[in-house]
Order: structure tokens, then sequence, then C-alpha cells
């Protein structure tokens, strides 16, 4: 087909398919099979484009899930040809107007967490759920045994849950400072989606982590992302590198939330104090109940008091109205590793000292409204 022919079979298709724009699942609905093959034409089998086009919604990082996409073509034998965010020649020509109107529905997406509902036993005391970060599998010096313990603690009661903070898989690659690790990147990920998917149903998230974003950075293929794609398949919700969550604990007839925010983590502190005036500064920012972050190797729970004002007032007997003063408390983590400090590792290279290993598990009650952290 000629240069030209193809040019204006393109605008044929677009044509075809502009009442659809931004309308999701009504081109599949509507037109079948002649609209999706035509989608996948117009778009040369990209999942994430058709799904732009038809106007699914984004993550926290801004890209579009081409899933939904993906699966309708599959239904009829077409094959999504991949996910590379690129410009396809469907806006040539577009009019000022309608890049406004797509510039304005870009920018004026609101920010949206998850709020997840935790159904808890009357017997039990409290939910436990498990934060982990910095598995860093791949190289020997990962202590593979005690995650593999960690995870078959949560798995044995079902109420438990979890939650991932970052740089599960150490991914070296050849501007970093680490070394050859022993399994190869598509072992590592063969074997974290394995481990994962056995209590995938108990968990609330899953954080990238710096290591993870390397092949992105290195390679300057934004949709180099393996936990993202470990995540999807198991339909696991995935906040990049940081979130906002909000923990609904029901417990009886009652029912208790809890906000928090988790991040990867960026300090490059080494000492204690260091750690703690990093969790200090952050804590500031955020008006919630528990912020946890990975990164540094420290498995570290501190817990802070602030003074705050009730919502709720109530009158005196000389009509004066009064608003009670209570204080909330802060649970502030560092998540852990599972990195040993072995001979010839990076960390003994680096003369950095020996992690802290394991996890933190964050309490929380249904009965009453508090939330612990505990090494």
């Amino acid at each position: 087909m000629a240069d030209q022919e193809r040019e204006e079979r393109k605008k044929r298709l677009a044509a075809f398919l502009a009442p659809y724009r931004g309308r999701c699942g009504e081109l599949a609905a509507k037109e079948g099979h002649l609209g999706l093959g035509m989608l996948h034409e117009l778009f040369s089998g990209n999942a994430q484009q058709a799904a732009e086009y038809l106007g699914y919604s984004r993550d926290k990082k801004g890209w579009v899930n081409g899933k939904q996409v993906r699966e309708n073509w599959a239904r009829f034998g077409l094959k999504a040809e991949g996910n590379v965010k690129v410009r396809s020649g469907y806006e040539e020509g577009e009019s000022v107007g309608a890049i406004r109107e797509r510039y304005l529905s870009e920018t004026s997406r609101r920010e949206l967490v998850p709020v997840v509902t935790w159904k808890l036993p009357v017997e039990n005391e409290c939910g436990v759920c498990v934060c982990v970060s910095d598995l860093h599998c791949g190289p020997r010096e990962m202590d593979y045994v005690r995650w593999l313990k960690v995870r078959d603690w949560i798995r044995e009661d079902k109420t438990r849950r979890w939650m991932y903070l970052g740089d599960a898989m150490d991914v070296p690659t050849r501007n970093s400072p680490t070394e050859r690790n022993y399994l190869s990147q598509d072992e590592t990920e063969r074997l974290l989606e394995d481990d994962f998917e056995k209590i995938a149903g108990q968990c609330f998230c899953i954080l990238s982590g710096n290591h993870e974003n390397r092949l992105a950075r290195e390679t300057g293929v934004q949709t180099l992302d393996p936990l993202g794609r470990i995540a999807e398949k198991l339909e696991i919700y995935y906040g990049g590198l940081e979130t906002g969550l909000r923990v609904r604990v029901q417990q009886g007839k009652r029912s208790e939330e809890y906000d928090g925010y988790l991040h990867h983590g960026v300090s490059g502190a080494t000492t204690l104090g260091g750690q703690l005036s990093a969790l200090e500064r952050a804590v500031r920012n955020f008006e919630v109940e528990f912020l946890v972050f990975g990164h540094t190797h420290a498995r570290l729970v501190a817990e802070v008091e602030r003074m705050m004002l009730c919502r709720e007032s109530e009158k005196d007997e000389d009509g004066r109205e009064w608003a009670e003063v209570k204080y909330r408390e802060i649970v502030m983590a560092y998540a852990g590793s599972f990195l040993r400090h072995t001979s010839g590792g990076y960390s003994r290279n680096k003369l950095l000292a020996p992690a802290n290993l394991g996890s933190i598990a964050l309490h929380f009650f249904g009965s009453r409204h508090a939330v612990h952290g505990r090494k």
C-alpha cells in the first residue's frame, strides 16, 4: 500500500472511530469485531495508545492501562504488539480547540488513592499488616530463606495483609554500582511473581523502587517496569514510587478508617538520627496516621503525638461553645531489608552498616481507633 493510500486509510479509520473517542467500552459494545479491528489497525496493535484514545483511566504515574483493550482484541484473535507510549497519526490536523479540550481533560484529572476494606473476625484483637521492602532478589546476598518465612507466615492466616515498598529486584545495569547477579533478570521476575502470587489476594499495594526504575532510566523506555507488570498480572494495586492509602477496618458492627502514606524513600541517611530526622520531616507534609518508607534498609518504628481539635463541639450551660482537645498518634517507620552484609557484597564493599534484616508490621484495630507499629 502506497504511503498516500495508507494515510487516506488512516484518515477514514479515524473518522469512523471519532464518535467513540473518550467513551471507553462503547466501541466494543456497538461495533464489535469490526470496530475493534479498525482500532487495532489505526494504532498498529498498541493497546496502551488505543486505551488512551478511548478514554480509559490513568494511574498515578499518568499511564493508561491497556489491559481491557488487549483482552478485547484477544477475543477476536488480534494480537497486541506492545505498550510503547508514542504519538500516532490520529492527532494530525487536530484543531486548536480539540487540542485545548484534550489538554484541559489531562490537566484537570483528580488525584485519587485507593480505599481498602479489611474485614476482621470479632475475636481478633487487631489486624496485622506486614510492610515488606528491599528484598533485592537476584544476588547471592539476599536472605531468601527469611523472605519465604515472612511470605508463608502471611499466607497461613487469611486475615493478615501485606504491602510492598520497592526494590524487590536488584537489577544491575551497565552503569549501576552493583555487580552481576546470580539470577538473571528474567529468572528474578519469574521467581518473585510466583512468590507474590501465593499471597496476592492479601496485598494492599505494591510500590516500585529506584532499582526497578533503572531499566527505564538506562534504556529511555518508560514502559520497562517489572514490578508494574507483576502487579497488573496479579491484579494488585500498583502505586509507582509512592501512594496514599486509606484502610477501612470492619470488625463486627464497628468500622474505623486510617489514612496513610507510603513511599519507597529517597533518604541517603545512614545513621539512626539521620533516618529519624527524615521521617519527622516527611510526616509534617501529610495529614496521616501512618507513614512507611523503604530504601534505607533500616527496620525502624517510631511514634509521635500530635495535638488536634475535635470537629464536633459542645455547648456549656452558659451557651458558650467548646471544642475538645485530643491527641493523635502517628506511626512512622522504615520497612527493613532482606540484603545480608556478606563478604564481597555491595554493602560490605561500600563500608555500609549491616541492615537490620526483616520487616515491620502495622497493627490496625477495629474495636477502637488505634494503629501501632511493631518490629
